[in-house]
């Protein structure tokens, strides 16, 4: 009775937990949005319920029951949870492999869910992989931009240029790629400049604050200019000057710390002054320090 599973599945014990996660398995066809109850049990505390929502997840036939069960990898686990997790890619293989390809799944962004996905399939090229699905002329921009996000975060250089050169513009994908450079010291391949530019000169301000953080990440010093001209441009957008001072560390390392002093002071919106602060103190702490005591 589907009164008895809820009442289990909210057991304060975890035994009674796991007994009620099993049953999901078996009553997922009778009982609405099971993967909603399962959400919750794959982040239970307690591991053994872990480990019944993971094959609980195999018996779900929804493409999404895949991205669900890899959320098990945020938390502990052992090898069995790991073994459970590879049964689970192969019994929904038939669920996931045809979402994937037409970019439904994103893993929440997680690129280490997909590797772990793609490696219990077999696949040893995960970004050639991912590469090939990007280029299919079957997907919508969304889809390629999800899939494109997700090379970002596992590929190499070529791998890199090959998503940026896709980008259009997308912010996510583009956000992608700094937190490549941030994270893993990756960036593109080939001459950037021109087009990390033209992102910066773009009229929509969320591909402007891209196009910034990414001259900050890729440390592109011959745009310290824009930097600073945006940083103190008065009718630009809060996210586009924040960005800028965000890339003025990289784009203009110790030069530019008279200029992020001076957006410290009063004159400049708070939010502006406390952003200065912070790039202060990847360039001169001390300093950085003497303006945060004085806002």
């Amino acid at each position: 009775r589907p009164d008895v599973v809820e009442k289990l599945l909210n057991s304060p014990d975890a035994r009674g937990r796991a007994v009620g996660t099993r049953m999901l398995a078996h009553w997922a066809d009778r009982l609405p949005d099971p993967l909603a109850r399962l959400r919750e049990r794959i982040a239970d505390e307690h591991p053994r319920v872990r480990l019944a929502a993971v094959v609980a997840c195999s018996h779900v036939r929804s493409p999404q029951a895949v991205e669900v069960a890899m959320r098990a990898l945020d938390l502990p686990h052992d090898r069995f949870l790991d073994y459970a997790l590879t049964q689970c890619v192969h019994a929904l293989k038939p669920q996931w492999q045809p979402a994937l390809a037409s970019g439904q799944l994103t893993f929440d962004g997680k690129a280490s869910h997909l590797t772990f996905v793609l490696q219990a399939d077999g696949t040893k090229d995960i970004a050639g992989a991912l590469r090939r699905l990007a280029d299919s002329s079957q997907l919508d921009p969304g889809a390629r931009g999800n899939l494109l996000a997700l090379l970002a975060d596992v590929g190499e250089a070529d791998d890199l240029r090959f998503v940026f050169d896709r980008a259009a513009g997308r912010a996510n994908v583009l956000e992608a790629l700094a937190n490549a450079a941030r994270s893993r010291k990756k960036q593109p391949s080939g001459d950037l400049l021109p087009a990390v530019q033209s992102l910066i000169e773009a009229h929509e301000a969320d591909v402007r604050a891209a196009g910034l953080r990414l001259a900050g990440a890729w440390q592109l010093k011959p745009l310290r200019a824009q930097a600073v001209a945006c940083a103190r441009d008065l009718t630009a957008a809060l996210n586009v000057r924040l960005a800028a001072i965000a890339a003025l560390p990289g784009v203009g390392g110790a030069e530019a710390v008279g200029e992020l002093t001076s957006l410290t002071r009063a004159a400049h919106p708070r939010p502006l002054q406390l952003a200065a602060v912070a790039s202060l103190a990847q360039l001169a702490l001390e300093r950085a320090a003497q303006q945060a005591s004085a806002l």
